[in-house]
C-alpha cells in the first residue's frame, strides 16, 4: 500500500507542476524514492519525513528559498492542490511540523519537486546521470548513500518497459495458428 501510494503521490505532484510549465521529472522522483525508502516501504523514522528523506535542514531550505514571485508560485501550486487533497482549508507547505504529518506521501512529494525545482541545473535523462545528480545535489558528498544503490534500486523497482514491447514485431504464423487451433 505505501508503494501504490507513494508512486500516486509522485505521480499526480509531477502532473501538477507540469502542467504549470515546469519540466517533467516524475521518473527522477520515483527512482528517488526507491532509493531512499524502497517506494515509501521503509519504516520512517521521525528525523526523515516521506519517501525522499526530506529532513529537517532541507525542509528548511525549500521554505527559504521559497520567496519571490517564483517561488510563491511553487508554493501556491502545493497548497491549492494539498488543501483540496488533504481536505484542510488551512494547510500551509511552508508551516509544517513534519513529525505531525505522518509521513503523508502527498506533502512528501511536494516537498520533493519544491525542493528539485530549487536546483538550477537540469535533471540528466539517463540513469548514470540521474544517479550522479542524486548524488551531488540530494544525498550529498557526505551522505553514505551511492550511485550504484541509485541505480540498483530504480533497476529493481522502476522497471518501466510496457509488456508490449517484449514482443516481436514479427508474427510467427506457426505459433498462432497452434495456439488458435487449441481454443477451438
Amino acid at each position: 500500500m505505501a508503494k501504490e501510494k507513494t508512486l500516486e503521490a509522485i505521480r499526480d505532484i509531477n502532473k501538477l507542476y507540469s502542467d504549470a510549465g515546469y519540466s517533467d521529472v516524475g521518473q527522477f522522483m520515483k527512482n528517488v524514492a526507491a532509493t531512499e525508502s524502497n517506494l515509501g516501504m521503509d519504516k520512517m523514522g521521525g528525523y526523515s519525513f516521506g519517501a525522499s528523506q526530506i529532513d529537517p535542514i532541507k525542509y528548511k531550505d525549500i521554505v527559504q528559498r521559497a520567496t519571490g514571485p517564483e517561488g510563491a508560485k511553487r508554493v501556491q501550486i502545493a497548497n491549492q492542490y494539498l488543501q483540496d487533497k488533504l481536505n484542510r482549508p488551512d494547510f500551509d507547505i511552508l508551516n509544517l511540523d513534519l513529525a505531525q504529518e505522518n509521513h503523508n506521501p502527498y506533502i512528501s512529494a511536494a516537498l520533493t519537486r519544491m525542493g528539485l525545482l530549487n536546483i538550477p541545473s537540469a535533471i540528466p535523462e539517463d540513469l548514470e546521470g540521474q544517479a550522479n545528480y542524486w548524488k551531488q545535489n540530494w544525498n550529498t558528498e557526505a551522505g553514505k548513500g551511492t550511485e550504484e544503490h541509485f541505480i540498483k534500486q530504480s533497476q529493481f523497482y522502476l522497471d518501466e518497459t510496457p509488456d508490449e514491447s517484449f514482443m516481436d514485431d514479427i508474427v510467427n504464423p506457426g505459433y498462432q495458428s497452434a495456439f488458435l487451433d487449441t481454443m477451438v
